[in-house]
């Protein structure tokens, strides 16, 4: 069985990686329900609910940003880790500190 090797990503990577695919297909969402309480007045704590719900059929969801902001939002994180199988990257994680308290 082939092994998927994770290792810091390179700049001779960058060019794979900006081509990847970054949209998906999915057949499911959450979706949420608030619950509040009638009387505003109250100390009562407002109930969220969530759930998966399906899709009639497959939605695809593309990347919401131009590819050359990948390349800009690279250069702003902490670290990357590509995935690599047989040597070929097949995908990554890009890391950042601080981005939320």
């Amino acid at each position: 069985m082939p092994e998927i090797e994770i290792r810091p990503v390179s700049e001779t990577d960058i060019p794979f990686l900006s081509d990847l695919e970054h949209a998906y297909t999915s057949e499911y969402a959450w979706q949420m329900d608030m619950v509040r309480p009638q009387n505003e007045g109250t100390s009562a704590a407002v109930q969220v609910n969530f759930r998966e719900i399906r899709y009639p059929h497959p939605v695809r969801v593309e990347y919401p940003r131009p590819s050359h902001a990948l390349l800009e939002d690279w250069e702003t994180r902490s670290g990357i880790l590509v995935a690599t199988l047989a040597e070929e990257p097949i995908g990554y994680i890009s890391l950042a500190l601080d981005k939320a308290p």
